[in-house]
């Protein structure tokens, strides 16, 4: 029995990964930017919905949470201090 099967259904719940709402690139609307926290900590990602291929585009020890893409989807922005 793996792990993930042992720990109780109310405590994975409180386990499962954030995801924030996606943004859209406004030239291209099947270019998306989303965060979670599927790696432990806030990361942003690229999502290329005609594709269905999404990729982490950032990978910073304190986490990422805040990110946009360009107006033609082919670039992610993000403030990192």
């Amino acid at each position: 029995m793996t792990a993930e099967l042992s720990t109780p259904a109310w405590e994975r719940r409180f386990l499962a990964p954030d995801l924030t709402f996606p943004g859209w690139a406004p030239g291209s609307p099947d270019r998306l930017v989303f965060a979670t926290t599927e790696t432990g900590i806030w990361q942003l990602y690229a999502w290329d919905r005609s594709s269905g291929g999404r990729r982490r585009v950032t990978d910073h020890p304190v986490g990422v949470q805040t990110g946009m893409p360009t107006l033609d989807g082919t670039g992610v922005l993000w403030f990192q201090d």
